[in-house]
């Protein structure tokens, strides 16, 4: 990744005062992001299941777990649980607590790690950014650009300190990407932008429709001139190679035989070489009718898709098509940063639609008066590309940050539209006019509207009441006595189950990772029935405790879902007389009770 970033940065003559403004911006950014998770940072506190679960694999693979085995052997207790994680996100931690605990201890060490690795990844998105907006808007906005992306509420969400999951780097090779794609030389930047997209795939299955956006977009490039076929062919080569080398470099040699669509598999990389190979013929600059090279195009994706279908023809349904009924139902379906963003809370729709509203009104302003330095062809494909973006992103919330970057190079047009007309006021209008429209276009002045909204409507003490309770149930302080019991087996709830892992040494039944399903899905029913499947699951695995939490959202779904079930039972201190509660000194929201034999 660092080989793409460099070359990018090489070619489009990012010179030293550049970057240096753009550090200089990510400095400060970096300051207040720290200030504001200060609390976090003192108290070990990570943000999400996740990022919990993220610090176990790289703990476990610094304690000598095999790198090709990405497994959780406390999951699934006893047996363990197979995981679809990439160990490439494990390894800038890894590197950093391994250096750093001889002298800091592991603690320091850790806690270092979790500051310094998302901001250093929030420096090259904001650089990345950068470039992009540079190049499609011009220099004249592009710092104030910068400026603008630690402000993108997912930005700074996602690159926050604590938060360690997967999904900044996502962002970080996409804007990557499509950067890449506009460097003049056609063979160097199909290869970097194929290089980047096969690693955003092999960190998450979620890059895939964006690698194929790309590649029909390179398509009809070729298509319509024969100029444009190194770039589409590089792409599909290094999409094709490096998604291959990627898997056999971090993959146990077993799993070529098994059948997951959840990350990069074969069936994948077969059907990117499928395609290659049936679009090697428009390598011929012979080969110039518009209409045979299109039918060629064609070809070579259903090709594709063939070959898909072929290896695995479970993948054609999608990479969640192999959960079953249940757990899609009881637990996929509720977890809304991976459903369409209109499920989402209403600010949390809001803020990024403005955004990027802003942005397409200024790639459709560019694209009619041609104010781009960018050539229109090129201008076309970013505009495009910004597009599915949005789509994908308002079909699966948790992507929309990929859409609000590439929107702000139309935002920036818009604004170098807006700002000239402003200039010709008289002071002090123009002075005002200037503030306020920066204002009207910044990205967390939708958020100011959004916490008027909750005020006015009463809302913001219940939204403040379930964060508050979600975030007791994870304060390290509330575990105490969970850590202080002799190492088990435990049985909990599925979102507290990474905080149990990563804050103790016991075992647990599931966590809301996938591929452990069939344990998702046996301990999702033993809370919502009466108690028998409870104490069938408690038998059959060993388990040593039973642990909840109060006010966590996933104890109230099973309440509401089954109101006489163990669930319930247990929340209005009817426990079966095969547990015992175990006695705590510490005011805390976690219950424990103790099987008994």
């Amino acid at each position: 990744m660092s080989a793409v970033i460099a070359k990018s940065v090489t070619e489009t003559s990012a010179r030293p005062p550049f970057a240096l403004y753009i550090a200089i911006i990510w400095l400060f950014a970096a300051l207040l992001s720290v200030w504001g998770a200060r609390e976090p940072i003192l108290g070990g506190q990570l943000v999400g299941p996740d990022d919990l679960m993220r610090i176990v694999q790289v703990r476990d693979f610094l304690a000598g777990q095999n790198w090709f085995d990405v497994s959780q052997h406390r999951m699934n207790t006893p047996w363990g649980a197979p995981m679809h994680w990439s160990r490439i996100v494990d390894l800038p931690l890894a590197a950093i607590i391994y250096v750093l605990t001889p002298v800091l201890g592991t603690e320091m060490a850790e806690r270092t790690a979790l500051v310094a690795v998302p901001l250093t990844t929030l420096f090259l998105v904001m650089l990345m950014a950068g470039l992009l907006i540079r190049r499609v808007a011009g220099p004249k906005y592009a710092l104030l650009g910068v400026m603008f992306v630690p402000a993108l509420v997912e930005i700074a969400q996602q690159l926050k300190p604590m938060r360690i999951d997967h999904h900044g780097w996502q962002i970080l090779l996409g804007v990557t990407a499509v950067h890449a794609l506009l460097l003049t030389r056609a063979g160097r930047a199909g290869l970097l932008a194929g290089a980047a997209m096969s690693m955003w795939m092999h960190i998450s299955i979620e890059g895939l429709p964006y690698a194929v956006a790309i590649g029909i977009a390179l398509a009809i490039r070729a298509a319509l001139d024969p100029a444009e076929t190194r770039r589409l062919l590089s792409y599909m080569s290094a999409l094709t190679l490096c998604s291959a080398l990627l898997f056999v470099g971090t993959q146990p040699s077993g799993l070529w035989q098994e059948s997951w669509c959840d990350a990069m598999m074969p069936a994948y990389f077969a059907a990117f070489g499928a395609s290659l190979l049936v679009m090697l013929p428009l390598a011929n600059q012979a080969l110039s009718d518009v209409r045979i090279r299109f039918a060629v195009l064609a070809a070579a994706g259903i090709s594709g898709v063939g070959a898909l279908a072929a290896v695995d023809p479970a993948c054609t349904a999608g990479p969640f098509a192999q959960l079953t009924p249940f757990v899609r139902t009881f637990w996929y379906a509720r977890v809304l940063e991976g459903q369409p963003l209109w499920h989402a809370a209403f600010g949390a729709s809001l803020i990024p639609v403005v955004q990027i509203s802003l942005g397409a009104a200024g790639y459709a302003y560019a694209l009619r008066r041609r104010a781009s330095p960018l050539p229109q062809r090129d201008l076309l494909t970013v505009a495009g590309l910004f597009l599915i973006a949005t789509m994908i992103g308002l079909l699966v919330a948790r992507t929309i940050a990929h859409a609000e970057i590439l929107a702000l190079p139309g935002t920036m047009i818009l604004l170098g539209a807006a700002l000239p007309r402003v200039r010709q006021l008289r002071r002090p209008a123009r002075t005002f006019a200037t503030i306020g429209v920066i204002l009207m276009v910044f990205p967390i002045t939708p958020l100011f509207g959004y916490a008027f909204y909750l005020k006015v409507t009463n809302s913001y003490a219940e939204q403040m009441q379930t964060a508050i309770s979600s975030e007791r149930c994870n304060s390290p302080a509330n575990w105490r006595a969970v850590q202080a019991l002799p190492v088990g087996r435990v049985y909990a709830p599925i979102d507290i189950a990474p905080t149990i892992l990563a804050l103790t040494d016991h075992g647990l039944v599931a966590s809301g990772h996938h591929r452990n399903q069939a344990a998702m899905g046996e301990a999702m029913r033993g809370f919502v029935t009466g108690g028998d499947d409870a104490r069938t699951l408690v038998e059959r695995r060993g388990v040593t405790h039973v642990i909840w939490c109060e006010g966590l959202p996933e104890v109230e779904r099973y309440v509401e879902k089954a109101p006489n079930g163990f669930m319930a039972k247990l929340r209005d201190g009817r426990a079966p007389d095969w547990l015992r509660p175990v006695p705590q000194d510490d005011v805390t929201p976690v219950r424990i009770y103790e099987v008994v034999r």
